[in-house]
């Protein structure tokens, strides 16, 4: 019994109760910011998805997920789809703008 089988029991009883609502916490919001983005690019929402699954399914099931190493490419990975989706978001408000208001595409082109 040298290796956890649950991470959620893994950090209950490594940091605590504090510990475990903050790890669940961050993982809510987390979600919740890439819910809110969904509409404008379908296809990073379902490439999070999977991501997130991959990552809560193994990490449920065998406590692999709780290492560093893992955990920060698993936040490196997701934090670039976010990255990449709000870039899009600000893009597509932009090329609204700018269909409504001729005049500021003078400003786009330099």
């Amino acid at each position: 019994m040298n290796l956890p089988h649950n991470v959620l029991m893994t950090i209950l009883s490594e940091e605590g109760i504090v510990g475990l609502l903050f790890y669940v916490l961050a993982q809510v919001f987390f979600v919740r910011a890439i819910w809110r983005i969904r509409k404008n690019y379908p296809a990073g929402w379902l490439a999070f998805l999977y991501c997130l699954l991959v990552y809560v399914v193994i990490g449920l099931d065998d406590a692999i997920v709780y290492f560093s190493d893992i955990n920060l490419f698993y936040i490196f990975v997701l934090g670039t789809l976010y990255q990449l989706q709000t870039r899009i978001v600000r893009e597509q408000d932009f090329a609204v703008l700018t269909s409504q208001n001729p005049s500021l595409q003078v400003y786009s082109n330099a």
